[in-house]
């Protein structure tokens, strides 16, 4: 009688014996009450609509609970998805998520707890969900339900009457920085360190309850995505800092499950020391702010998980972030040398995916040699086509930059050339009288070839 009951429960199997039921009170309502009249023709009317309503919204409410997934609707968190395919089993299904899901954040004690949102399927919204193994099935829930990590779990008895459960894992990341290479390694590692946490057997009295068996291994996913929650948000070098946490946890065991999320949490920390570095870039641009010592923290600690990952990518974004930290400690000299490295590393690099290029030639500017003047032209000549930077942004950083370097006339030729070379910026960015304020300057210190050459330029 209970499962019977629970059939009813505005389950899709309901609707075959509600409708019936409906059915049967219609056909009561014509045999009782009929049409033989205009009296109870309008109550036989308005009974059997009230009962076709009833039905259609009993329908509806059975069909959202199936179809309409949980959004993760708050942006200041990241959205965990469960997925817990029990077949069924309601006693199973409880107790997977009052024990895996709903204690998911305990298992991390010493990290915030409030940055997390856990979306739970429940065992009507699973049973509708064909090929969940399927990569692309995985991601289309995330971003149906507004979240960024999956867990995925299918959990059946051993055997009739069984006290243990067969336990399949998997995972699926949808990770907002990184680009597409970088998120198809990190989707398949994510897959991978879950195939070890996938247990053949589980007690239902003991591992279950205590999660003995996936304790240990478990926690540190759990950081890792606490990790990645705090980059998403923004939070920066606290995600840095538990990185580098874990590692130094996790680094000196080597079995295959440590060894590849090791190897995740150098690229992770690599990916937020560069978002950091953007931050911190930014904060230069628009705020004149730049925090040397938090920088420099992090790209000594990127240094060494760079070595881990040999990602060409990162090792690019490093030694840019290097080569601005440099400039802006005044070393010039030192920031040259990064530049240097990457021309080296990096030769085969098109010409005009060179980012570095912008940089070369801005700190050939801030040299302020007038016997290389005309090597400032050149090089900012060379970066008419080149797309591997946003110009306007080039163009706020050197006038950020000139704004407390304004005696330094390198980097006002700079201004210009950038501007005039560069057709994505209005002619008009620069300040009032500014041009001829550079052209007299050149006139006045006898170099009357390249004030010319300024002339004819703007004339352009």
């Amino acid at each position: 009688m209970k499962e019977f009951l629970n059939e009813l429960n505005f389950t899709k199997k309901s609707l075959i014996f509600i409708g019936a039921i409906f059915l049967f009170a219609i056909g009561l309502i014509c045999i009782k009450i009929g049409f033989n009249n205009s009296y109870n023709f309008t109550l036989s009317l308005i009974l059997i609509s009230f009962l076709f309503v009833s039905y259609l919204i009993y329908l509806i409410i059975v069909l959202c609970l199936y179809y309409k997934l949980p959004k993760n609707k708050d942006k200041s968190k990241m959205g965990v998805l469960f997925y817990i395919n029990t077949h069924g089993n309601f006693e199973d299904y409880k107790t997977l998520t009052e024990k895996f899901c709903e204690r998911f954040a305990e298992l991390s004690n010493n990290i915030e707890t409030n940055i997390i949102k856990p979306i739970i399927l429940t065992q009507k919204q699973v049973s509708v969900v064909k090929d969940i193994e399927n990569q692309d099935t995985q991601q289309k829930l995330l971003k149906k339900t507004h979240c960024l990590f999956g867990v995925f779990m299918k959990a059946t008895d051993s055997g009739k009457n069984s006290d243990e459960y067969e336990l399949q894992m998997n995972a699926m990341i949808i990770h907002p920085h990184l680009n597409k290479n970088l998120h198809r390694i990190f989707e398949n590692n994510f897959n991978y360190i879950f195939k070890d946490l996938n247990l053949s057997t589980l007690s239902k009295s003991n591992d279950l309850k205590n999660l003995k068996a996936l304790s240990t291994q478990l926690y540190y996913v759990c950081q890792l995505i606490y990790g990645v929650a705090n980059e998403y948000l923004g939070h920066f070098e606290y995600a840095i800092q538990l990185y580098r946490k874990i590692i130094d946890n996790v680094e000196k065991d080597q079995t295959k499950f440590y060894k590849l999320l090791t190897f995740i949490l150098h690229n992770e920390l690599c990916l937020s020391v560069i978002c950091l570095c953007g931050q911190e870039y930014d904060n230069y641009v628009y705020y004149d702010k730049y925090n040397k010592e938090k920088i420099k923290k992090c790209l000594d600690l990127m240094a060494i998980s760079l070595t881990k990952t040999k990602n060409p990518d990162f090792e690019m974004s490093f030694h840019l972030a290097k080569a601005v930290y440099h400039l802006l400690c005044d070393n010039l000299i030192e920031s040259k040398g990064e530049i240097s490295i990457l021309s080296n590393n990096f030769s085969k690099t098109p010409p005009n995916l060179r980012p570095w290029l912008y940089s070369e030639a801005f700190l050939t500017a801030c040299e302020n040699n007038p016997k290389k003047y005309w090597n400032i032209d050149k090089k900012y000549k060379q970066l008419k086509n080149n797309i591997s930077q946003e110009p306007k942004k080039m163009y706020d950083f050197t006038f950020t930059y000139y704004s407390s370097h304004t005696d330094n006339l390198g980097i006002k030729i700079a201004l210009i050339l950038l501007v005039y070379y560069r057709k994505e910026l209005p002619l008009d960015i620069l300040p009032k009288g500014f041009k001829e304020q550079v052209i007299q300057e050149l006139e006045s210190q006898n170099l009357n070839n390249f004030a010319n050459h300024l002339k004819n330029l703007i004339k352009e």
